[in-house]
């Protein structure tokens, strides 16, 4: 907590100390506080017409560049073959299994709801 209050400190007396140094630095008999603003209220506005590029050549390069699409689909279908095979053996044997321990007896039921009965 006090490193960051430190920060906190060091980095306001940081932008005071530019702040004074810009207003006491002259430069071609202004300050640089003063060239900064003239320099700004100066700048030439630019339209996004001029800023724009041509987004579907963009695009079309990106695309082409970072293409996987190939090599994406073979993989795919050797990992799907793959796993068919052994997806369809398990589920075989697994429907043939029927685990009892997700029945409850109905006695087992009767008695939890008794308790919880008596828990309210």
């Amino acid at each position: 907590m006090f490193r960051l209050i430190g920060w906190v400190i060091k980095t306001a007396l940081f932008a005071a100390l530019i702040l004074v140094v810009g207003q006491i630095i002259q430069w071609n008999g202004k300050s640089v506080s003063d060239q900064i603003k003239t320099g700004l209220s100066h700048a030439e506005r630019v339209t996004p017409k001029n800023l724009s590029i041509d987004t579907d050549e963009l695009g079309q390069k990106v695309k082409n560049a970072f293409d996987f699409s190939d090599t994406f689909s073979k993989a795919k279908s050797q990992f799907n073959s793959k796993t068919n095979s052994k997806t369809k053996k398990e589920s075989a044997s697994n429907s043939r299994q029927t685990p009892s321990e997700e029945k409850i007896p109905t006695t087992d039921k009767k008695e939890l709801r008794a308790l919880l009965d008596q828990a309210d």
